[in-house]
């Protein structure tokens, strides 16, 4: 959704609200503004569209176990954590980001791990190559818009999330996102388990969680 500048007069006392009330929900003046204005008229920011798909997923994440979700200190991105089960439990990080302006891509999602061991790194930057290779192979050809973009640095992993073909509705996208995290949790912890697995079986494994996603981000 296009902005615009524009210059209003206020009272003192309402900007000193709105600043309060900004700092509460960790955002700016401009948009909470925004945001007070689009719910009196009944219209919808995409502030509000990626708040939806926010809580959506957090409520649906907090049904796992495995995750913990992370106080949001961003309007544009939720921070869910996991533990892997290695040693001294090191933690991976999720860092989901959705964009205001949506075109081929409607954000990206991070995945940060905090280890000292080289051994671990080595696994890790294993499987990110992996698990790049699969989606190549796999999801690339079912993409409407273009292909997935990458980026792979030590004990770091990040890719785009595409646009679906059709425009979708919140609880769509948010069911998709938080089936992807929790499928890449989920192989990446049993690919850290079992050194040992092979392509094959890790991408038998990969196609059985794969057929059941809603949608190909």
């Amino acid at each position: 959704m296009k902005k615009t500048m524009y210059s209003l007069m206020l009272s003192k006392n309402i900007i000193d609200e709105i600043d309060r009330l900004a700092c509460i929900n960790n955002t700016n003046r401009s948009n909470l503004i925004n945001h007070i204005l689009a719910a009196h008229l009944s219209l919808s920011t995409p502030e509000m569209h990626i708040r939806e798909v926010f809580d959506l997923i957090t409520e649906d994440m907090r049904k796992k176990n495995s995750f913990m979700i992370q106080q949001i200190s961003s309007d544009s991105m939720l921070f869910i954590k996991s533990t892997l089960d290695y040693k001294y439990k090191p933690t991976v990080r999720y860092t989901l980001e959705l964009y205001k302006n949506m075109d081929k891509c409607m954000g990206s999602l991070k995945i940060q791990f905090r280890t000292q061991s080289d051994a671990l790194t080595r696994q890790l930057d294993a499987f990110f190559r992996l698990w790049r290779e699969l989606e190549i192979k796999h999801v690339h050809p079912r993409l409407a818009k273009g292909v997935i973009s990458y980026r792979i640095d030590t004990n770091r992993f990040e890719r785009d999330l595409a646009m679906p073909e059709d425009h979708c509705e919140n609880k769509t996208v948010s069911r998709t996102i938080s089936y992807y995290i929790g499928m890449y949790d989920h192989i990446l912890k049993l690919y850290i388990r079992h050194p040992e697995i092979t392509f094959v079986q890790l991408e038998s494994e990969y196609l059985e969680k794969l057929k059941h996603s809603v949608l190909f981000i």
